[in-house]
Parts: C-alpha cells; structure tokens; sequence
C-alpha cells in the first residue's frame, strides 16, 4: 500500500464522496510519478461516467469530473460493489477514502 487516508468532506451526496476520493487518489499518484493506473470503484455511476457511457447531468459532478479530467492520469476504470453496498448500507455523512495500490487505486466513500 503506497498510501491510505479518509478526508471528511462534510455533508455531501454520495457521488460527490465518490468523485472527491478519486481526485485524491489521483492526485497522490502523481505525487508519487504514476501517470498510468487502474482504478477500482464500487460507484457505477462514477464508472460509467468516466468511462463516457453515462452523461454527467449534475453541474457539481460536472465540476468534479473535470477536475479529474484535468489530472494527467491514463488508465481504466473499473467497478467492484462494497460489502455495504451488498448489504444495503448508506449514509448521509460521508468520508472520501482511498487506497494507492501501484498501479491501481481502490476508492469508496464510507461512514463517518
């Protein structure tokens, strides 16, 4: 594991906790000189976004996606559903967590 942490970012939707892990996650690759990885979710809608299968109708995704965009980091993306998701669990207050595995980057937003 190259690097792990939780940010608290608040309240916020699902999908927005989602965006900010991957930009996170991201950007610590490029601190770390990775410019290619494989990015693991358990969001598909984020998956599917940047991977272009889905429109991003929401401005504030909009914004976020393109802050990852922006980033100069190749790769793919990929989708693997949390134990929570499979079990039912959300919540309101959310954490953006991720963990730097080279060359890949697992995310999820989790409880606070």
């Amino acid at each position: 594991m190259l690097d792990a942490r939780g940010d608290t970012i608040g309240v916020a939707t699902n999908n927005v906790a989602e965006y900010s892990a991957l930009i996170a996650g991201l950007e610590s690759a490029l601190e770390r000189d990775v410019t290619e990885l494989e990015v693991v979710s358990d969001s598909e809608l984020l998956v599917k976004q940047m991977r272009g299968e889905y429109k991003v109708k929401n401005e504030a995704l909009r914004e976020l996606v393109a802050d990852a965009d922006a980033l100069d980091v190749e790769g793919d993306v990929h989708r693997r559903p949390s134990r929570a998701q499979r079990a039912g669990g959300h919540a309101r207050e959310r954490s953006a967590r991720f963990g730097l595995v080279r060359p890949r980057l697992y995310f999820s937003s989790a409880r606070m």
